[in-house]
């Protein structure tokens, strides 16, 4: 028995939220396994900071799942916990290890303050990557068709949206490594000359030097005892543990206590 229809079989009278919910794609597979009859007393609330997106995913579902009830949030879930409604049982969904971009101590933080807001037998299904084999991470963070490359030098782009910068990305080399001690992932945009970056709201501009890298972002990687701590915080227990067949990626069913 897979993991969504263990979990759909004791679904009844319950709020599921989404955290990031994006687009329909990943809440769809426990949806479908929830039986029609049910699906009524269910009220999905996807919590995403695009209307956008919450729109689209929710004329998506309608369709797909008739009966299914929807109220949108537009919020920072890192944030806004507080703004997300209902009184009944939540089955709070965060997928995709989304989690891994968080510091250790902020994901310790954020599982605190889930705990808060989940009734005593509400359920947490938590996604997070665990730790493999350090070639398997670091092909998979600079892979042949260079995606991962190309979301890397992205966020330069953005940055010259956002600041006014008039950085190049195509002189940053992608950078990306797996730090042991740390267990995570570091992604890196390393200059490949000197340059001078300038934005219309700095008083001069910012020296680069080819050689230093500007670092992006961090993908922490999660072993037991790490899901463990992250149980502890929430003062939450660990139900189930469900892992794919070379345990490199795991859904945790987490459980609110009385």
């Amino acid at each position: 028995m897979d993991a969504s229809v263990q979990i759909a079989g004791k679904l009844r009278d319950v709020d599921i939220i989404e955290l990031g919910s994006g687009d329909s794609s990943k809440i769809s597979f426990l949806l479908d396994s929830i039986p029609a009859g049910r699906l009524g007393s269910v009220l999905y609330i996807p919590v995403d900071v695009n209307q956008a997106a919450i729109e689209g995913s929710t004329k998506i579902l309608i369709k797909t799942f008739p009966g299914l009830q929807i109220h949108g949030v537009v919020a920072d879930f890192e944030q806004q916990l507080n703004l997300i409604p209902g009184e009944r049982n939540r089955l709070i969904c965060f997928f995709g290890s989304t989690i891994g971009n968080f510091s250790r101590e902020e994901a310790l933080r954020f599982m605190t303050d889930l705990g808060r807001i989940m009734h005593p037998g509400g359920m947490l299904l938590l996604g997070v990557d665990m730790v493999k084999d350090r070639d398997v991470l670091e092909k998979a963070y600079n892979d042949s068709a260079g995606t991962t490359e190309k979301f890397n030098r992205n966020i330069l782009h953005v940055i010259n949206e956002l600041a006014g910068t008039d950085f190049e990305p195509d002189l940053f080399d992608h950078v990306a490594f797996y730090d042991e001690e740390r267990f995570r992932i570091e992604m890196h945009l390393k200059a490949t000359r000197d340059m001078e970056i300038s934005s219309p709201h700095l008083n001069g501009s910012i020296t680069i030097r080819r050689g230093e890298a500007i670092h992006t972002e961090n993908s922490h990687k999660f072993t037991h005892r790490h899901i463990d701590d992250l149980a502890s915080a929430g003062g939450l227990e660990i139900q189930s543990i469900f892992t794919d067949r070379n345990g490199w990626f795991s859904l945790v069913q987490f459980l609110r206590g009385a």
